[in-house]
């Protein structure tokens, strides 16, 4: 039976790969990508950390890596090399917490199969994909803390657990806040068992400090009353979250109940095999589960929180896979306690079955997405080649461009038909030309 488990969960790896590296290829940067790669060719690089946490953002984390991969990822827009190197961290990230973190003594070839299947399963239960896999900027802010945090758990030196926390905090205020809480709250737990706290409180030093650096940036009060901000006091920030939290949460988690139920009971027969003579405490597993699934209605009411405090409403759909981060190392977890009481050989068989079908549902529109994403990368290119010619040959001249077609899965430069906005003002100051205007 093990072997059809292993199966499900290898396929489901495949399709997943497949899909997510089809799109890669056509990957352009896009909006906020120009913007913070032209203020390094503006300001210098350093400058640039400088100018954005004084006047937008306190993520400096996030801020790091879009001024840096802005400006020297490429030349031509194409962001596919910089979505290859995320990927590959992430695998890695997810390989080392398996290994380390979880300490699960499996062949490497198992182990390969567990970090594809988790980052593909990330992949699958991601409400926009779009904006979280394949935008740069949003990868970066979404992304690349979850890469961070996993590598400093994975972490078996205390400098590099500080810094990963650090870095991984430091990437998106709202992520941040529920790191806090769930490290908090293990404080607490391995004070009252007398634990091991050695590296926990380091994280939370770390986290803490970060998060501060975070909050403390003037630029934080200027986004606030961008446009589109309706700020709320605390109180109805509290209120408002403590009621839409939990919705948000459960919403996400029966969007994905199919996908999520098998995969847990999968992974509990998996994890089952580990140790046949399992000694079942029900009440002790019940409690454990029951511990979780609380963290994560408390998550979620943290989750919403800074988005009703400065937005006035739920926070952008890009940003749930913070959440959905939480819910899929939840069912990990979860898998490991429950493994005791699932050993049930046709349940086993049937829920790898439905996992094994939702695989191929990754690829249903597979055909459809590529198509897209290859017509809008090409009119991109055409776009950027024009821009480029006009800025090699110095005339000081607007660039009027094509509009560009659906882009799909990729993200869209969304150029416009005024020069004066932001994103066509990006454009231009990126490729040193007077102006764009798409018609």
């Amino acid at each position: 039976m093990k072997k059809y488990a292993w199966f499900s969960m290898s396929v489901l790896a495949l399709m997943g790969f497949l899909k997510i590296f089809s799109i890669i290829p056509f990957n352009r940067m896009s909006a906020d990508d120009f913007a913070y790669g032209s203020t390094v060719f503006s300001q210098g690089f350093w400058k640039a950390q400088l100018s954005w946490y004084l006047s937008w953002s306190g993520r400096f984390t996030s801020t790091f890596l879009q001024t840096f991969f802005g400006a020297y990822s490429s030349n031509s827009g194409n962001s596919s090399l910089f979505s290859i190197i995320t990927l590959s961290l992430l695998f890695f990230a997810l390989l080392s917490f398996f290994r380390s973190f979880l300490n699960l003594k499996l062949k490497n070839v198992y182990l390969y199969i567990l970090s594809s299947m988790a980052l593909v399963s990330l992949y699958f239960i991601t409400p926009n994909k779009m904006e979280t896999w394949y935008w740069l900027s949003g990868t970066i802010t979404y992304l690349w803390p979850i890469i961070f945090i996993l590598l400093a758990l994975s972490s078996k030196k205390l400098l590099l657990v500080f810094l990963f926390t650090l870095l991984a905090v430091g990437g998106n205020e709202t992520f941040g806040l529920m790191v806090n809480l769930i490290l908090l709250g293990s404080l607490v737990y391995v004070f009252i068992f007398k634990k091991s706290k050695k590296y926990l409180l380091i994280m939370f030093i770390s986290s803490i400090t970060s998060l501060l650096i975070v909050y403390l940036s003037p630029g934080n009060s200027i986004r606030a009353v961008g446009g589109g901000s309706d700020s709320m006091n605390i109180l109805g920030s509290i209120f408002y979250s403590v009621q839409e939290g939990p919705k948000l949460l459960y919403y996400l988690i029966i969007k994905n109940i199919i996908f999520l139920s098998s995969l847990t009971a999968v992974l509990s027969y998996v994890f089952s095999q580990f140790n046949k003579r399992i000694y079942i405490d029900k009440e002790k597993i019940y409690l454990n589960i029951g511990s979780i699934l609380s963290l994560l209605v408390i998550a979620s009411i943290l989750y919403v929180f800074p988005a009703f405090k400065t937005l006035g409403r739920l926070p952008p759909d890009r940003s749930d896979i913070t959440l959905m981060f939480l819910v899929l190392m939840s069912v990990f977890i979860v898998s490991w306690h429950a493994r005791g009481i699932m050993q049930n050989k046709l349940l086993t068989l049937l829920f790898s079955f439905i996992l094994f079908i939702s695989s191929f549902s990754l690829t249903s529109t597979l055909g459809g997405d590529v198509y897209i994403a290859r017509n809008y990368s090409l009119a991109f290119d055409q776009m950027i080649l024009k821009i480029k010619e006009a800025s090699s040959s110095g005339k000081d001249e607007l660039v009027v461009i094509n509009k560009l077609p659906e882009a799909g899965l990729v993200a869209n430069a969304q150029t416009k038909s005024d020069q004066s906005d932001w994103i066509n003002k990006s454009i231009a100051d990126y490729f040193k030309i007077k102006g764009i205007i798409a018609k």
